[in-house]
């Protein structure tokens, strides 16, 4: 079982990186969804929705950073999230141009593994992030190459 976190976002981002829909689909292939309350709220996703589609709310977005095997973001994290990454763990997120260098840098030093959305290749002729219907069923979404711990 993959523990799968979500954290709201902390910039002007109106975007989330999982909807409810994929975590229906990630929680009927069993996986464990934990999802900050008010991650949905900037995309008008209530913690409800979260919460019927099987995803564990939690108030302290520290939980999801502690608990979870592979953080999903749309922005990379930055802040205060940087010292709740632990070794081991898996990003996937955007990288921010401005922060990039730095924030990256961080990442590789901590031992954590990044995936960037726009990184991976062609994957039988579609780019597996960016086809919604496959998003989590996608090979190089959650394929043992990624190294994380079941």
């Amino acid at each position: 079982m993959l523990i799968i976190g979500l954290p709201k976002e902390r910039s002007n981002e109106f975007r989330v990186g999982l909807t409810p829909a994929r975590v229906k689909e990630l929680s009927s292939q069993g996986h464990k969804v934990v999802v900050e309350c008010g991650a949905g709220q900037a995309a008008d996703i209530s913690d409800q929705e979260y919460e019927a589609a099987g995803a564990y709310l939690v108030e302290q977005v520290e939980h999801v950073f502690e608990i979870a095997h592979l953080i999903v973001k749309i922005i990379e994290p930055q802040g205060t999230e940087l010292d709740m990454l632990r070794q081991g763990q898996v990003i996937l997120a955007y990288p921010n141009e401005v922060t990039e260098a730095t924030s990256t840098r961080n990442v590789v030093i901590s031992g954590l593994s990044y995936v960037a959305y726009e990184a991976p290749s062609k994957y039988r002729g579609w780019f597996p992030f960016f086809r919604s219907e496959n998003f989590s069923s996608s090979p190089m979404f959650m394929d043992s190459s990624l190294n994380v711990p079941a």
